[in-house]
């Protein structure tokens, strides 16, 4: 018990002195929470209530991304920021590059609001609003692959 308590405390050490590294200055960078998502072929609008569970990202500085369902760590990596082709306009446009390969188009940005887009026909937008900081209940260890 006192180990696990010990490793979550060493995981949002790093989590917190990690989102507040100054290698990459990004106004994409935070803690946003996922309000709602709109698109697919029936262009479905879907909220946490038709969920059934919250959606959480923190974009950190140094270029690490921490994805969370109900504030259990779902998906993590790197990420970065860069402008490339996008289904939405003719010009470039600024597109966040997951290391897991997913990418996704700025479509909007300011101090409390970020929409991104999925970069495909049929695919989803995500609105996101900014918070100061949230809490993360579980960590999901496997074997070998702890922090």
């Amino acid at each position: 018990m006192i180990i696990k308590l010990k490793i979550i405390f060493l995981f949002s050490f790093i989590v917190f002195f990690g989102c507040k590294s100054k290698e990459i200055k990004q106004t994409e960078s935070g803690f946003w929470i996922l309000e709602n998502q709109t698109g697919g072929i029936a262009g479905r609008r879907i909220t946490e209530a038709d969920r059934g569970y919250s959606v959480k990202l923190i974009l950190c500085n140094n270029g690490k991304f921490y994805q969370l369902k109900n504030d259990s760590i779902s998906e993590q990596g790197t990420y970065s920021i860069g402008n490339g082709k996008s289904i939405y306009q003719k010009e470039a446009q600024r597109i966040i590059s997951l290391s897991s390969g997913k990418k996704l188009v700025v479509m909007k940005i300011n101090a409390t609001e970020m929409e991104l887009a999925e970069n495909y026909y049929d695919g989803f937008g995500f609105s996101y609003l900014r918070t100061k900081s949230f809490k993360i209940k579980k960590i999901p260890f496997q074997k070998g692959k702890n922090p």
